[in-house]
């Protein structure tokens, strides 16, 4: 996903330097393709950090293996 973003980014910024475009209107379409890659960006950290947390609490819940067992 990361790579994913960033040529993302890449592309726009490819794109805004060579469309025929205002500099106004440019910016703008800067400013909100950057919040949209920060949106994106926030929520695949929400959903990594929710199922970091999910495997977390499950290995923890798991009982621990003391290797004490025989071998037969």
């Amino acid at each position: 996903m990361k790579g994913f973003l960033i040529g993302f980014g890449l592309g726009i910024a490819a794109g805004l330097l060579f469309a025929p475009m205002k500099g106004e209107d440019a910016r703008v379409m800067a400013g909100v393709k950057a919040s949209e890659i920060a949106d994106n960006a926030r929520e695949t950290y929400q959903q990594v950090k929710g199922t970091v947390r999910k495997t977390v609490d499950s290995v923890r819940s798991e009982p621990a293996s003391t290797g004490t067992g025989t071998r037969g």
